[in-house]
């Protein structure tokens, strides 16, 4: 992500990506280890799985509106 980065050299697109991921990474972290805390086992792997159906759709949404159109959901 942060050779994406105008400092690093890039082009500085793609923002929305970068933070969608970050955002994800987090709260990923977040969900899981408060299920766990709670005593559910099983359940940060069926919240990772969805997280990941979701950040997919997302990304493929922010892909196509780069692209000059977006995908109906």
């Amino acid at each position: 992500m942060a050779s994406d980065t105008k400092t690093a050299g890039g082009n500085g697109g793609r923002v929305g990506r970068r933070l969608l991921s970050t955002a994800a990474i987090f709260a990923g972290a977040l969900l899981g280890s408060l299920a766990i805390l709670h005593g559910y086992t099983a359940l940060p792997l069926l919240l990772a799985a969805l997280l990941l159906g979701v950040v997919t759709l997302l990304s493929f949404r922010l892909i196509r509106s780069e692209a000059g159109w977006t995908a109906p959901l």
